[in-house]
């Protein structure tokens, strides 16, 4: 939702990325224009929630990568441990 009034304009969403998207335009656009421009963000509890839903599956799945990823690092520094121990143990019967 949009509303102009003299001097104001105020953009409602409850998209967090939509706005900030719209706030990226104005400024630039007030740059471009020399205009003095002073933006206020007052993000909703709604709007906040929105996002988290939209975040919440990426962060997750990123949970779950970092524990796959400490899984495997233990498992190869586990497999080189061993195979070094194959080494020397090579070694000692060879000697």
């Amino acid at each position: 939702m949009r509303r102009y009034s003299a001097g104001e304009a105020r953009f409602t969403s409850e998209s967090i990325t939509t706005l900030a998207v719209i706030h990226e335009a104005v400024m630039r656009e007030a740059t471009a224009t020399k205009h003095r421009c002073q933006p206020t963000c007052a993000p909703s509890t709604r709007a906040l929630r929105f996002c988290l839903e939209l975040a919440w599956p990426r962060m997750t799945a990123q949970r779950q990568l970092r524990k796959h990823s400490a899984l495997l690092e233990g498992l190869l520094v586990r497999a080189r441990v061993r195979a070094c121990l194959r080494v020397c143990v090579c070694a000692c019967v060879l000697a």
